[in-house]
């Protein structure tokens, strides 16, 4: 970028000098990204160290294993899905008896995914 097309002060948020009584300097002063090391330091001035680099195959990696989760959990909802008797008396002291009976009919007309999928179908046609 040519000098003459940055950006002024102002416009990129300086607004303020620490010394506004000391001339200032003009010339190139840090202007690829490669010329920015940041030191994070925490409350108690401990500098912090980067100690995982993350790539776009963690992420992705991550999002994976996020989605098998989700995917896990819903595979036990459905017309047989059931509360444990512990999970099932906490939540009717915390929501109460209908608003339970309400979620426990909204979680067993979730339709669970795959595998889950097949077996609670199974379920169903051989209670029936």
């Amino acid at each position: 970028m040519a000098p003459s097309e940055l950006p002024s002060e102002p416009e990129v948020g300086i607004c303020e000098f620490l010394s506004p009584e000391v001339p200032g300097f003009s010339g190139r002063f840090k202007d690829r990204w490669n010329d920015f090391h940041v030191h994070e330091v925490d409350a108690s001035g401990t500098v912090l160290h980067l100690s995982e680099l993350i790539t776009p195959g963690a992420v992705a990696a991550e999002l994976k294993h996020a989605a098998e989760e989700r995917r896990e959990a819903r595979s036990g909802l459905g017309p047989t899905f059931a509360f444990e008797e512990a999970a099932e008396a906490e939540l009717c002291e915390a929501l109460g008896k209908d608003p339970l009976a309400e979620l426990l009919g909204f979680l067993r007309k979730q339709r669970p995914s795959g595998r889950a999928a097949a077996a609670a179908a199974a379920a169903v046609a051989a209670a029936a």
